[in-house]
């Protein structure tokens, strides 16, 4: 009889594996054939991992792409959705780079207040300002 490595199981009484019990090999480490990806920690809720994407580099990006020739940004959609508010059209703006001097666009929810739009810089309640807040200060044109 084999030494028993898993607590309270008998590994000899356990029957053969079935075909989607079975792990492929891809390339040195092993992955059961799930959905699960390697890149993602097992039981990461599809939602978590949208926003780990949406605010990489490359998520804003193809979030700013999105906006610019659809007009609308699938990384709002999923935020208003996940806080339960209605999907407002995003606000692409441009702002001059403070140090750098490069044009750089940022995807942004826009608020009617009257006859004004409305963009709020908080960073999500954060202490700091947002990069764009910084350049607008520094160069006002967008």
């Amino acid at each position: 009889m084999r030494p028993n490595h898993r607590r309270g199981a008998d590994l000899e009484s356990q029957p053969p594996p079935q075909h989607s019990d079975r792990v492929r090999l891809t390339g040195t480490r092993r992955y059961p054939p799930s959905s699960t990806s390697p890149r993602y920690a097992p039981g990461m809720k599809t939602s978590d991992v949208i926003v780990r994407f949406a605010v990489s580099p490359v998520g804003a990006a193809l979030d700013c792409y999105g906006v610019r020739y659809t007009g609308h940004s699938f990384v709002s959609w999923v935020f208003a959705r996940a806080a339960g508010v209605q999907y407002n059209a995003p606000l692409l703006l441009t702002a001059i780079g403070a140090v750098s001097g490069k044009k750089r666009p940022v995807v942004l929810p826009g608020f009617a207040v009257g006859a004004a739009l409305c963009v709020v810089g908080s960073r999500g309640g954060m202490p700091t300002d947002p990069f764009w807040v910084r350049n607008l200060r520094a160069n006002p044109q967008a």
